[in-house]
């Protein structure tokens, strides 16, 4: 598998159901894709938050998700992260849209439309040969089979994947299942360390506004 730097792309890439072409967790991915992104900023070093509060720096990596994120959090400086991702909570649809158009783009992803009655429902996705993400998936089983430290972009992942709760889809064994489950949920509950406010607050804000978007679809 070629090496895929970004975590939103490692997350969507993921989130593709193998053998059926639909996005597992649709309904919350858009939040968790944004998400993501903030963490390949602070990943980067562009992104840092400090009492809560924004502290980014714009960049250019050629990623239009990424660039424009980075210029919008520039321009919110001092501004609390909780403001920013409340009031993006309308736009968590226009995000997930955004990086799956971007993967088929890329050429990460291949997709064909789902109709009825000539209207489209939705897309069905097929992940590129090349982009397949047996690799990536191997690394998660390091760590949540059989017990491997995992580096910070691993880290985040699993949380992202917990948070979904998706951690468990991956190993068809219930056994296996289980173990997975149980090492992510230690994994999350352990926590980032002191120095890494900014993936605590990132989090935080993540479960808060999944919490509200659960609350608004019983």
């Amino acid at each position: 598998m070629n090496e895929i730097q970004l975590i939103k792309d490692e997350l969507a890439l993921l989130s593709i159901h193998p053998e059926k072409g639909w996005v597992r967790r649709r309904e919350n991915m858009g939040y968790a894709l944004m998400t993501a992104a903030l963490c390949d900023l602070a990943l980067m070093g562009k992104l840092q938050v400090i009492q809560g509060k924004i502290n980014a720096t714009s960049t250019v990596i050629g990623d239009p998700l990424i660039d424009e994120l980075a210029i919008r959090l520039n321009k919110l400086n001092g501004r609390k992260l909780w403001w920013f991702i409340s009031g993006r909570t309308l736009g968590a649809s226009a995000t997930y849209r955004k990086q799956m158009r971007l993967l088929e783009t890329k050429r990460m992803i291949n997709s064909t439309p789902v109709e009825w009655l000539g209207i489209t429902l939705g897309r069905r996705y097929r992940v590129n040969h090349k982009y397949n993400t047996s690799t990536l998936i191997n690394r998660l089983e390091r760590v949540l089979i059989y017990g491997r430290v995992p580096d910070l972009r691993l880290r985040v992942l699993i949380e992202l994947l917990v948070v979904l709760d998706m951690i468990g889809v991956f190993f068809s064994q219930g056994e296996l299942r289980k173990r997975a489950k149980q090492r992510g949920k230690e994994i999350c509950k352990h926590g980032f360390s002191e120095s890494d406010e900014t993936f605590v607050t990132i989090f935080k804000e993540l479960r808060a506004v999944l919490k509200v978007a659960g609350s608004h679809n019983p």
